[in-house]
């Protein structure tokens, strides 16, 4: 009977241990940092996504501003609408531009945004109307395996 007790609270130690690191992670990185600060909303409409997953990182010059909020389709035009959030005190012009970018070539997408010029900026339910889709590695090494040379006569 007393190795039960033994067990059960190792176990009971081991979860309290778990919930402290989970906690530890989750406020000392950039996790806590996107969602305790006000943040505002931000839209754009892109032909292709590939890769891109709800959470993915919003970033400007490398640096994490805001996540990735939802992904959908746009029934009319069939292009990706996406939404994320842009952490407050974040000021993007109007002019800015995102992308969709990808982390290495081993895959993972983020969302890159390229802030503009101008004295107008967006707020929260705006749209980024110039938007660049993400490049396909997959296609264009297709492309250039199964391509015929051309030949010069």
């Amino acid at each position: 009977m007393r190795k039960n007790v033994v067990e059960t609270v190792m176990g009971g130690v081991v979860l309290i241990v778990a919930a402290l690191f989970m906690t530890f992670a989750y406020t000392f990185t950039e996790a806590a940092a996107v969602d305790s600060d006000g943040h505002y909303e931000l839209w754009a409409k892109f032909d292709r996504v590939d890769g891109l997953k709800i959470g993915d990182d919003v970033t400007v010059a490398g640096i994490k501003i805001g996540k990735v909020s939802e992904l959908e389709i746009d029934r009319e035009t069939f292009q990706a609408h996406i939404r994320w959030t842009v952490r407050d005190g974040v000021k993007l012009a109007t002019s800015s531009e995102a992308e969709i970018v990808s982390v290495s070539l081993l895959g993972g997408m983020y969302l890159a945004v390229h802030p503009g010029n101008g004295d107008t900026y967006l707020a929260d339910g705006d749209r980024v109307r110039r938007t660049l889709a993400a490049f396909s590695l997959e296609r264009l090494i297709g492309e250039a395996i199964f391509s015929k040379p051309e030949l010069n006569e």
